[in-house]
């Protein structure tokens, strides 16, 4: 499939209003994002270089990416559901497991990179 620059806007602009329904309807992406800003809101106060500063980023972003995903595919499940067994209540608990994962470990490289700008005088 070759890239249509024609099409590319109008996909561009669907992205567009997914991401900002997905901030409108979905809890957890908005605090997932909220809590990102806020830590690199600080690490830029703080003075953070820029690589510490772009390894935040990366960590803190994948986390309401991930969010985005696994609330499609519980979406999905979701459809599906009433023609499923038990598997679906435990492909939603997997997949709840891996952004908790996700965010455990976006934490702490947070808490590692932003340490030593915190006992910083």
């Amino acid at each position: 499939m070759s890239f249509d620059l024609h099409r590319f806007p109008r996909s561009l602009r669907r992205a567009v209003i997914a991401l900002v329904r997905a901030l409108r309807e979905e809890h957890n992406f908005r605090l997932q994002v909220f809590g990102g800003v806020v830590v690199l809101i600080f690490a830029a106060w703080r003075g953070v270089r820029w690589p510490e500063f772009a390894l935040l980023t990366a960590v803190l972003g994948f986390v309401p990416v991930l969010e985005l995903v696994i609330s499609s595919v519980e979406r999905l499940v979701d459809i599906a559901e009433p023609r499923l067994h038990s598997y679906a209540a435990l492909v939603k608990d997997l997949l709840a497991a891996a952004v908790l994962l996700a965010a455990i470990v976006a934490g702490a490289v947070a808490v590692i990179v932003l340490m030593p700008y915190l006992v910083r005088r």
